[in-house]
């Protein structure tokens, strides 16, 4: 039973080492700026965001487990179409145990995004 039983996910606030480089790789999957304030910027997604907060993040060694996730129809056409545009996923799509395939990229800090289909 959950504490919160109408909470959605509003947001996740992650480090960027620079606004405007990470803006224009959040832009290239869609999504769109949304408020800012010095040293903050938020990237629009349907009704959910990423908080871009400028700092220096610390590299993550592995796709997991700190993520964001994005769920796209087919992620084979999404890899397909993301590496046909200079992007470098972590590797092949794959399926994961849950079923759905999947595959991860990251971004210009570091920050590891999975790429999802069910």
């Amino acid at each position: 039973m959950s504490l919160l039983p109408t909470a959605k996910l509003d947001h996740v606030a992650i480090a960027s080492s620079s606004l405007a480089v990470s803006m224009r790789f959040y832009e290239e999957l869609g999504f769109t700026p949304g408020f800012a304030k010095p040293g903050l910027q938020q990237m629009r997604l349907g009704t959910s965001f990423v908080e871009l907060i400028e700092a220096s993040p610390a590299p993550a060694p592995s796709p997991t487990p700190y993520h964001l996730a994005l769920v796209v129809e087919d992620a084979d056409q999404a890899w397909d179409r993301l590496r046909s545009h200079g992007f470098m996923p972590d590797a092949e799509v794959r399926r994961g145990a849950s079923g759905a395939r999947f595959f991860f990229l990251r971004d210009p800090d570091g920050h590891w995004i999975e790429i999802l289909s069910r």
